[in-house]
């Protein structure tokens, strides 16, 4: 999909406009009755069935740590996980957005425009730059349009 500028609403790092949206931004969720300091780590641990790993994972100590730690065991990822990732990370988010004021905040006023993860390597989960806007699948940014655009619904009711 194309993303034109100024119609939509695009996040890159944690630290600037939105970033609370991206799955690395430090938002604790409790999921599985345990802490996990941010999206990305429970993400990154739901992609295998082995829980050594996914405790190794839930206390690293960055997001990108986390990630690495599960691509060193990609091997051994569920069988299913392309089938069942969307569904996971909406899961993910859901709870990120029942857990997290500064991240419901944020998504809400977000608008009605449309939602873009930039990324520079990911056209899958986010989106690339070009000129005047932005390509990609932008799954991430699809995900958390639709829980904004449910949550809203759900409030008017």
């Amino acid at each position: 999909m194309i993303y034109f500028d100024g119609q939509c609403v695009v996040f890159w790092t944690t630290t600037g406009p939105f970033g609370s949206l991206g799955n690395f931004f430090p938002s604790p969720i409790t999921a599985k009755g345990k802490l996990w300091p941010t999206a990305e780590h429970l993400y990154q641990a739901s992609k295998l069935r082995l829980p050594d790993v996914q405790e190794r994972i839930r206390q690293s100590r960055t997001a990108k740590e986390a990630k690495a730690i599960a691509y060193a065991h990609k091997g051994e990822w569920r069988e299913d996980w392309d089938e069942v990732k969307e569904w996971v990370m909406m899961q993910i988010l859901t709870m990120k957005y029942h857990q997290s004021p500064i991240f419901r905040k944020e998504l809400a006023a977000s608008g009605t425009l449309p939602i873009v993860e930039r990324s520079s390597y990911d056209s899958w989960w986010g989106a690339k730059r070009i000129s005047g806007g932005y390509s990609g699948e932008n799954r991430l940014g699809l995900l958390l349009t639709t829980l904004r655009d449910q949550s809203r619904r759900d409030q008017s009711r």
